[in-house]
């Protein structure tokens, strides 16, 4: 028999909580950046907002395969309802803007389709678990697997979009306030990858961009000239406005 949508989510919270976190608590997070106490305030509030969104996200799409005949309709009504939260606790933070409402978009259409494609794979492990004929393979896989619908998830994807959000709303705040220069600054620790670690300290026009590795941005995160996954993922880079 299968296992009820919140025993799922229990089933995989309870093993994921096991394995190496790849997010951190979000004061945590955002607490170790050079921020301002107010920037610190704001992201964090957002951030937990959306990982609530997350959350939310991903409890409904295992409704939804516990309840399979509905499922023609269901998963775009799904993706609407992520959608909808999205903009609706965005908005609440901070004015949406047309790049932001673009940027925005591409995220929710990110994390429905990722989240859609691994959980086919998880709920097919998950059945084959319950049938008793999972292998040690089989078994390896489910782990990593799960991940895709854990708390660990939701937090990652909370603190990093608000941090994307609010490094976008500090470059037009500081361009509208008359600030001429940017400087980006890294952490300072041993997890700055190698091509942020050049750009550290570097100061440019407030119109010019950054080289970071072979993708130019604007701020920390920017993705507005397709910057490569490999240059914002996991950034915590901040960029500090002067005149």
């Amino acid at each position: 028999m299968a296992l009820q949508v919140f025993d799922r989510i229990n089933d995989v919270n309870s093993r994921s909580a096991e394995l190496k976190l790849r997010s951190m608590s979000i004061n945590r997070y955002f607490g170790e950046m050079p921020l301002t106490k107010e920037q610190k305030k704001e992201r964090i509030a957002l951030a937990e907002d959306l990982e609530d969104v997350m959350l939310f996200f991903f409890s409904l799409v295992l409704l939804i395969d516990e309840f399979s005949y509905l499922q023609a309709i269901s998963t775009v009504d799904a993706k609407q309802q992520l959608k909808d939260r999205v903009y609706e606790v965005v908005g609440k933070h901070t004015q949406i803007s047309d790049e932001m409402r673009e940027h925005l978009d591409e995220f929710v259409d990110e994390v429905n389709d990722t989240t859609t494609e691994h959980l086919i794979v998880l709920l097919a492990l998950m059945r084959r678990r319950e049938a008793e004929q999972m292998s040690e393979q089989d078994n390896e896989k489910r782990k990593s697997e799960e991940f895709y619908l854990s708390d660990d998830r939701a937090r990652l994807l909370g603190e990093e979009e608000a941090n994307t959000i609010f490094n976008g709303v500090d470059f037009v705040k500081a361009k509208r306030l008359g600030y001429k220069y940017k400087t980006w600054i890294t952490m300072r620790d041993s997890k700055v990858r190698e091509t942020h670690a050049r750009v550290d300290d570097r100061t440019i026009p407030i119109d010019d961009l950054f080289l970071v590795g072979n993708s130019y941005m604007r701020f920390c995160r920017d993705s507005y000239y397709s910057a490569s996954m490999r240059e914002i993922s996991r950034c915590r880079c901040v960029v500090k406005y002067s005149k």
